[in-house]
């Protein structure tokens, strides 16, 4: 079993409530299962075990996935490919995050013409290719599959290092389907803040070291806050440095003042001199 994340909408899911308790324990228990692609063997007893270890829980594990494949929301996939029954979560990465050190997915995944699925049900939208809509134009502008410019779109150029980063295949679409657009938009806070594209490159490979060191999952979302704290950080430096540089430090007035006919006040110390000889006087 692994640890995944379960989102509170899940309890008020009208669909899945009606199916029964035993479907959304089953349900919930096959998140922890799956592989980061959210799929797994599909093996009804290996499941049941699993999930439904005691023998006093009476259910029919093989029934119910059916029933979660066949409802209105249709949750699993249950489908066969290259003589392997496998099972995929549909949806799964757009609820989930796996670690970047989980192992990649070694089951086949399920596509509109190389696997069949059982009772021939068509497969859902989620998994027939991606209408180029979905995916920005520097991704499906060409076939085969082209990396974004770095200087023609250094937003997309910056979101492939992040893919790349997470070890995500370069040509996974489904994972742009769900990431790309998110992604998009914080890769252009890092790309606003920093400045130039290089910087941003080096800054998120920097912050993927430090975050990934720590044990810390990092996101591009992280990476941008933390790239707009360190540029406010570096122009308060900035700003403090030209502010010792105006003031100068000394009583005398510089060439520029002068010819402004600006003056500058006398320091702390001439003051006290001068009341010191007032004082004598």
């Amino acid at each position: 079993m692994r640890a995944r994340n379960l989102k509170p909408s899940i309890h008020k899911n009208e669909v899945l409530a009606r199916l029964g308790s035993d479907h959304y324990k089953l349900f919930t228990g096959l998140l922890g299962l799956a592989d980061r692609k959210g799929r797994l063997v599909d093996r009804p007893e290996r499941i049941e075990a699993e999930i439904f270890p005691f023998k006093f829980q009476q259910v029919d594990v093989n029934k119910m996935l059916d029933e979660l494949a066949e409802c209105s929301e249709h949750f699993v996939l249950r489908y066969e490919k290259g003589g392997q029954r496998c099972i995929q979560i549909i949806n799964f990465l757009k609820h989930n995050y796996p670690h970047i050190r989980e192992a990649e997915s070694t089951i086949p995944a399920p596509d509109k013409h190389g696997a069949s699925t059982r009772k021939d049900r068509p497969l859902p939208s989620s998994l027939n290719p991606l209408p180029s809509t979905l995916l920005e134009a520097s991704v499906v502008s060409a076939l085969p599959y082209e990396r974004p410019d770095k200087i023609k779109d250094p937003t997309g150029f910056l979101v492939m290092t992040y893919k790349e980063g997470l070890g995500v295949p370069f040509d996974d679409r489904p994972w742009d389907k769900q990431f790309w657009g998110r992604w998009s938009r914080e890769a252009k806070v890092i790309l606003d803040s920093l400045g130039r594209i290089d910087d941003a490159v080096s800054y998120l490979k920097f912050q993927a070291k430090q975050l990934s060191g720590k044990g810390l999952d990092w996101t591009l979302k992280t990476v941008a806050n933390r790239a707009v704290l360190y540029a406010a950080k570096k122009r308060g430096k900035n700003d403090t440095s030209s502010r010792k540089r105006i003031s100068g430090g000394d009583s005398e007035p510089r060439a520029d003042q002068e010819s402004s006919g600006l003056r500058t006040l006398p320091s702390g110390g001439a003051i006290l001199d001068a009341v010191r000889g007032i004082k004598e006087l």
